[in-house]
């Protein structure tokens, strides 16, 4: 795991207990929790460096809450590094469920809803997060950060 050499310590949540089981017979995390990741956050106030989410938000449509409970599990200045499929230039829609049953979204959208959040975005790269039926699946690698 490429976080492992940077972190003290690595704590892992997923809503299928079945992915949990998965992770722990790898060993990298030091703590794994079964639930849902915006009230995890929620109940974790002030107690992470960084969240790191590669392929979660893109289960989210609307990024408000989620934005928000990362501020509030962040220590102050924290760290939030995530992945988002991007959406096709000119869409109108600040995000859309897509048939493959993940959303994608406006860069703007992010940025704004990041913003009112609490965090300054520090970068975001278009990426190829994956292939997927011989398709690139495009991407937003996004960094943002609290304010001390």
């Amino acid at each position: 795991m490429l976080l492992r050499p940077l972190a003290r310590r690595l704590v892992g949540v997923d809503l299928s207990p079945g992915m949990i089981e998965g992770a722990r017979a790898k060993g990298h995390y030091d703590e794994l929790a079964v639930g849902e990741l915006v009230t995890f956050m929620r109940g974790h106030q002030g107690v992470f460096d960084a969240v790191v989410s590669a392929d979660t938000f893109v289960y989210f449509g609307a990024l408000e809450e989620a934005f928000a409970a990362a501020a509030r599990c962040l220590k102050r200045p924290g760290r939030l590094v995530m992945t988002l499929e991007q959406m096709d230039d000119g869409a109108s829609d600040n995000y859309r469920l897509e048939p493959h049953g993940r959303y994608t979204h406006r860069l703007d959208y992010v940025r704004d809803s990041l913003i009112n959040a609490g965090f300054s975005l520090i970068r975001s790269d278009e990426q190829v997060l994956r292939r997927e039926r011989g398709t690139d699946v495009r991407g937003l690698l996004i960094a943002a950060a609290t304010d001390p």
